[in-house]
């Protein structure tokens, strides 16, 4: 195993980590990938924006996991606007 793969167990050869949180995105539980198409784009905003301000801990636009969607989701969804989520 690479010491400096940050996904070891998945592949990951160009090891893009969007949020620069030491977790490739292919394993990063914060890649808000909801349509399952990669980039993350306006299909995977209109998710979000369905979902927006309401509670409850199974949306898939929860990406804090706080058990509401709102601006702390949106702000990490920016961060993967356009990425790959499987790389």
């Amino acid at each position: 195993m690479d010491p400096n793969d940050n996904c070891p167990y998945s592949y990951n050869p160009d090891q893009t980590d969007c949020d620069g949180d030491g977790i490739g995105n292919v394993c990063d539980g914060d890649c808000p990938n909801l349509d399952g198409l990669n980039p993350v784009d306006f299909n995977d905003f209109s998710i979000l924006a369905a979902d927006w301000y309401l509670a409850d801990v199974n949306l898939p636009s929860d990406l804090n996991n706080d058990g509401i969607v709102d601006p702390n989701d949106l702000e990490i969804f920016s961060i993967y606007w356009l990425s790959n989520c499987n790389q």
